[in-house]
């Protein structure tokens, strides 16, 4: 969705967007990183973190309404979607590859006649957010190519890295939705049990754009984590032994800054 060119090899796997996220991070020379990755950024996030468990200038990371495995499977009405993921939905990607341009042009329709903006409140959001809000989440589907999108969408289908969620070593704040219908707040629930050094705070009433609806609440929380990632992070590089974190096994009542 970006202005970055497409991959020559059409190459849209996790793995191959993680290698890319290390390739940025050496390219920068930045000693000190804290990663948050939405949706699919918060399933690179863990990929990273198996392909490169002791990168040392990661400070932390934050998974964001994500999971850990195919996220059909941890959807609402997962156990439909992965019923009919191989007789209707893999086709159905496939096709879209083959025939993209005109994709394209029904998203723009779609577009236009507002059912993507119809779409997207019901999925995204939870009733306060902007119509600049929701408008920019909408127009996605006018930038993004159909094509590019499935095969991103083939290489989510591939995922799972929950026999790895118990190897991460980085620092981590996962923030489930509490009404999202994309990624289940189960799936949250399951990140913060298996990764050792985790914590966990809840959006209340929000859906899969809870970052973006209620987003004061969320940078705060955001913020306090980041600059704890980076002050334990440095006293790290010093050779001061910083205190782990003890992982959450419940949601907070409320996102607020971790305790």
């Amino acid at each position: 969705m970006g202005l970055s060119s497409r991959a020559r090899n059409n190459d849209y796997g996790i793995e191959r967007f993680a290698a890319d996220l290390h390739a940025v991070i050496s390219w920068t020379g930045a000693s000190d990183v804290v990663l948050v990755g939405h949706s699919i950024g918060g399933m690179i996030l863990q990929t990273f973190s198996r392909l490169f468990p002791a990168e040392p200038s990661v400070a932390g990371i934050a998974l964001v309404h994500t999971t850990y495995k195919n996220p059909m499977r941890t959807t609402k009405f997962g156990a439909f979607y992965t019923a009919i993921e191989k007789p209707v939905i893999l086709p159905l990607l496939y096709l879209t590859i083959a025939i993209s341009p005109l994709v394209w042009v029904m998203n723009l329709l779609s577009y236009l006649n507002g059912s993507t903006h119809r779409s997207t409140d019901k999925q995204s959001f939870s009733g306060g957010e902007t119509r600049g809000q929701l408008d920019f989440v909408s127009r996605f589907v006018l930038v993004q190519s159909p094509g590019v999108l499935a095969r991103g969408m083939l290489g989510m289908m591939k995922f799972d890295e929950s026999a790895h969620l118990k190897n991460i070593n980085y620092r981590t704040l996962v923030v489930p939705a509490e009404n999202d219908p994309v990624t289940l707040p189960m799936a949250s629930a399951v990140l913060t049990e298996s990764i050792p050094y985790a914590n966990s705070a809840l959006i209340q009433r929000g859906k899969h754009q809870a970052q973006m609806e209620m987003h004061g609440s969320f940078l705060e929380t955001l913020e306090a984590f980041v600059r704890r990632s980076l002050a334990s992070h440095s006293e790290k590089n010093q050779g001061v032994r910083s205190p782990h974190i003890a992982a959450t096994k419940a949601f907070k009542n409320g996102l607020r800054p971790e305790t």
